[in-house]
């Protein structure tokens, strides 16, 4: 059927006599796939990061068709998903530390909600690939990620990008390539939107994501999931030893409003503050 556009396919799958409701589901979801957007960098787990499980991982049909990764878990669980990776774009040293963290590195968003901000902003920071991991909300996620007009960012975020984007070159960094770096993918997003970083979609939860990951292979964020999020240690701890166990030893673990602190990382105390954490593997 190549040449044909997308209504003189289905036009014909209708024609048939036979029941094609699911080919006609399936076409959909393969020419949704095929089209020139960001679905190009959608990539599966196991190309991204050699040797990690991928055993029972729902593609992205099944994503895209509403999956769910199950009710929540227990009492003390939310599945709220607010706006918090954007703060990352209120505070200069905040993006500063994601991009000396984030650079050349593939980022795992643990609770990426529904939102953009987490993929734009590993794109900001020079990450090399993004991993969203989501259980409950990811189907929205999907369509914003596929969606060129919505990887342009919304009007809010956007601002805040502008503003940045001027005040980071007033301030005295001593990395000033890195401060271009910045400015540069900042113009480039502002003019053409995001959407080339490649990236996984994981539609479960962050825990039973980490123990799929082999140790030492990538960069961690997470973004308000404070204890209102995830109530109990038996949970969080657990969650707490695998991001130390996966971290790269050449990246970071930044968390914005998170109730994650890895005993076994080091965390650096001259960025962190009460809202944000750094943590390395090395001093």
């Amino acid at each position: 059927m190549a040449g044909l556009t997308d209504l003189e396919i289905i036009s014909y799958l209708l024609s048939c006599d036979e029941n094609t409701d699911g080919l006609i589901s399936n076409a959909l979801f393969a020419l949704k796939m095929t089209q020139k957007t960001s679905a190009d960098r959608l990539l599966t787990l196991d190309k991204l990061v050699p040797g990690a499980n991928t055993s029972g991982l729902v593609g992205l049909k099944e994503i895209a068709e509403g999956y769910k990764a199950g009710p929540l878990p227990r009492e003390g669980m939310s599945n709220l998903a607010w706006r918090f990776a954007y703060q990352f774009f209120k505070g200069s040293d905040y993006l500063m530390e994601a991009a000396r963290g984030f650079d050349g590195q593939i980022v795992a968003d643990l609770g990426a909600g529904r939102s953009l901000d987490g993929y734009i902003l590993c794109t900001i920071a020079g990450a090399r690939a993004y991993i969203a991991v989501e259980p409950w909300n990811m189907r929205r996620l999907y369509q914003k990620i596929t969606d060129t007009e919505k990887l342009k960012g919304d009007d809010e975020l956007n601002e805040l990008m502008r503003k940045m984007h001027d005040f980071i070159g007033t301030m005295q960094y001593s990395d000033r390539d890195r401060v271009q770096r910045i400015q540069q993918r900042i113009q480039q997003h502002l003019k053409e939107g995001s959407g080339d970083l490649p990236a996984v979609l994981i539609a479960e939860d962050m825990l039973t994501f980490l123990k799929r990951i082999p140790d030492n292979t990538v960069s961690v964020l997470t973004c308000g999931l404070d204890r209102c999020m995830i109530a109990f240690d038996e949970y969080g701890i657990p969650v707490e030893e695998e991001i130390a166990r996966v971290l790269h030893p050449e990246g970071a673990y930044l968390a914005m409003s998170s109730r994650f602190s890895p005993k076994k990382l080091k965390k650096d105390e001259t960025t962190s503050d009460d809202r944000f954490s750094k943590f390395t593997k090395s001093a």
